[in-house]
């Protein structure tokens, strides 16, 4: 077996075929070099204080939006989007009927 590093790329060569399930086919398809890899809201911050996991849970049922929440909890209003998701897919936060917009009124004095 050989095993060169070009460019970031790994690769290795061997004189026997590559079977499903061995390793170097596993290298072969479904390894990608990370040059090649997109990471996603690496801009973003996804680590939540419990303390700030009960407040949010607290604004929602209180029917705040998401920029509302945004505000208080002083984070990114992304941010409290993929928190309503990671919520609503555990089974944390029940819908409503304004969905992430909510359903407070602001009235302008």
């Amino acid at each position: 077996m050989v095993v060169k590093l070009q460019k970031g790329i790994l690769k290795i060569a061997t004189k026997q075929s590559s079977k499903p399930g061995s390793l170097h086919y596993i290298r072969e398809n479904y390894i990608k070099p990370l040059q090649e890899q997109y990471v996603a809201c690496m801009d973003m911050e996804f680590g939540w204080e419990k303390q700030e996991v009960i407040l949010f849970r607290d604004l929602w049922n209180q029917g705040m939006d998401v920029y509302q929440m945004a505000d208080v909890l002083k984070r990114d209003p992304d941010e409290i989007a993929i928190l309503v998701i990671d919520q609503a897919r555990k089974g944390n936060i029940d819908k409503r009927s304004g969905g992430a917009r909510g359903y407070t009124c602001i009235v302008n004095q």
